[in-house]
């Protein structure tokens, strides 16, 4: 290397440095501004004249109905290389029923499983994909997602069915409660209810 490239070459690395040094505000990683300080109590971020004005919205719930469910044989696996343990719990063979004042009809036998996932931190993730069929034999696929902490499990379930006397569950928001039972075979109790603005 000659004298003028290694010149060069020290040049360039000094303006890098100065580069580097003038980018000490700016994420490394996005090439963002580094984030704003924290706000002080009592300030609040967003335009200083804008007021936010209280809701008058009235939510309640509404009972829709209850569903049992048994299942087969659960699996749970060995804990996975970024931590939690995937488990497979199957609908048996004996399915389950459906009561209450908007559905009645059955669990369809051995028609889906959750895989739900028990995460790193204790947090169960609820993943259930089985079919129901009203008394009129409709058939309703529900998607179950949702939480289970502290012996608590919380879903929002979400239907598809055909156009007809069941689409309202398509567009309902509902809530559910899940309650496991061993007793005198293993299954779960599932509560639903309806959001509803009052």
């Amino acid at each position: 290397m000659t004298d003028d490239e290694f010149a060069s070459r020290r040049d360039l690395l000094g303006l890098v440095a100065a580069a580097g040094a003038g980018l000490a505000g700016t994420s490394a990683l996005a090439g963002q501004p580094a984030a704003a300080p924290a706000l002080a109590p009592g300030q609040h971020s967003g335009p200083a004249d804008m007021v936010m004005e209280p809701s008058t919205a009235k939510l309640s719930l509404e009972h829709l109905f209850d569903a049992r469910i048994d299942f087969g044989p659960r699996r749970q696996g060995k804990t996975l290389p970024w931590g939690g343990t995937q488990g497979y719990t199957p609908v048996g063979p004996r399915g389950g029923i459906v009561r209450g004042p908007r559905l009645n009809g059955k669990v369809v036998e051995s028609s889906g499983a959750d895989y739900a996932f028990v995460r790193g931190d204790g947090v169960l993730d609820l993943n259930a994909h089985y079919l129901l069929e009203a008394d009129d034999g409709t058939l309703i696929y529900i998607e179950n997602r949702g939480y289970g902490y502290q012996r608590k499990i919380i879903c929002t379930p979400r239907f598809k069915v055909e156009k007809g006397p069941h689409d309202w569950l398509t567009h309902t928001v509902i809530v559910g409660t899940v309650e496991p039972r061993r007793e005198p075979v293993d299954h779960s109790i599932f509560s639903y209810y309806g959001v509803v603005w009052s």
